[in-house]
This record gives structure tokens, sequence and C-alpha cells, in this order.
């Protein structure tokens, strides 16, 4: 029986480090595990559909859009960053990334996902697509400290993007719990990798539990 393992966090969160560590621990099982990532689509986007603050009925909104905002905080004044906003044709991309990790699970294989909800669409998605009782979330999570370190060293990424969308993408998350939660600023790749498989060794709950309630996130 195939098992997926989904992996939400924000951008820098090191979710593809973790999924790396995943098939390498693996590999150790003689086990296989495709890896499936949103950045794997969005770079075979078309450029013209990956914006930059584009705006509206352009081919850059439609798409993925870096959008920049600007805001305040309660404990750190004013700041500024940007987020990513997904048109039509990016949302379809996304969901056929979704479709295509359900694919893979029905010929057999092993996929272990690194995603980023923004919303609360993908997981509702995925409880549809998948075999709820062999697949796991895991929600990664980093310090915003160690989140804007990772990103200043990352020349393709913008400054607050990764700590803005740490705030969204687990909050699609208030109505469930994740099947697991880890901390990537405090443990290395292989050692949260060997904590993933420890999990598998237990049902999932989290999707398995939207289709059960028939809820919405």
């Amino acid at each position: 029986m195939s098992k997926v393992v989904i992996i939400n966090g924000t951008s820098s969160a090191g979710k593809t480090s973790l999924s790396l560590a995943v098939q390498q621990y693996a590999a150790r099982r003689r086990e296989a595990w495709q890896h499936v990532s949103l950045d794997q689509f969005r770079d075979g986007l078309p450029m013209a559909w990956r914006g930059l603050n584009a705006p509206a009925n352009t081919t850059g909104a439609e798409g993925l859009n870096v959008v920049p905002w600007q805001g305040s905080d309660e404990q750190q004044g004013a700041i500024q960053g940007t987020s990513i906003e997904l048109g039509s044709h990016g949302r379809a991309v996304m969901a056929g990334m979704r479709r295509s990790v359900a694919a893979f699970a029905d010929l057999g294989l092993n996929v272990i996902v690194d995603d980023m909800w923004c919303n609360a669409e993908p997981a509702q998605d995925f409880a549809h697509l998948l075999d709820v009782e062999n697949t796991w979330v895991v929600g990664l999570y980093c310090g915003e400290s160690e989140l804007a370190r990772r990103e200043a060293q990352r020349p393709t990424r913008f400054p607050g993007t990764a700590i803005r969308e740490n705030k969204r993408v687990h909050n699609v998350t208030v109505n469930c719990s994740y099947d697991l939660e880890l901390h990537s600023d405090k443990l290395s790749p292989a050692v949260l990798a060997e904590q993933v498989f420890e999990r598998l060794s237990s049902p999932p709950q989290m999707l398995a539990g939207l289709l059960a309630r028939g809820e919405s996130l």
C-alpha cells in the first residue's frame, strides 16, 4: 500500500531539505519515495504567468503573483514584505499538482509532498483525492529569526515573504490538527525524517477527520 506524506510550511522553512532527508532515510530501507513540490510546478509556469506585483487582468496575476504588502505588528511595529497570490491559472496548476500526487499513489508509489497551503483548498482537495488512511500531513515550523536569516541567504527570495506566509499557511488548520508537527530550527533534517517515519507506524488522522466530519477548514 502506497503512503503519502504532505509537508506544509512557509518558504525557507526547510520543506525541501526534509523531503530529501525522507528520501535518503527511506532508501536505507529500500523504499523509493517520489518527491513532488510546489516549486517544481511553479518553475514549470511560463515566465509571463510568474508575476511580480502584476496588475489585475494580466497573465502574471492569472498565474503565481508575488505581491508586496505593508502593515504593522504589535511587537515589531511597521513591517513589510511580499505574499504569494494565485490567480485562476495558478490555482489550476496547483490542482494539477495534487492530482499528480494522486496518480503516483494510485500506481503504488510512495510520495513526499513539499507544499505551502495559502488557503483551505489544498487540504480539502487532498482529502477527496487520496486514500486518507495512508496520507499523513506534517506541519513544518520555523522561528521567525531563522526564517529571516535563511531567506536573506537565498537570492531568489523576497525579504519578509517567509514570515508573512508563516502566519497564513498554518492558519488553515485552525479547526483540525496536523498528524505531526516538526520544528526545523531545532533539529536537523535527518532527525526530523526519522520522526516522520516513526509517525508512519500509527494511522493518520487529519484528512480522515475532515472527511468524516464533512466540514470545511
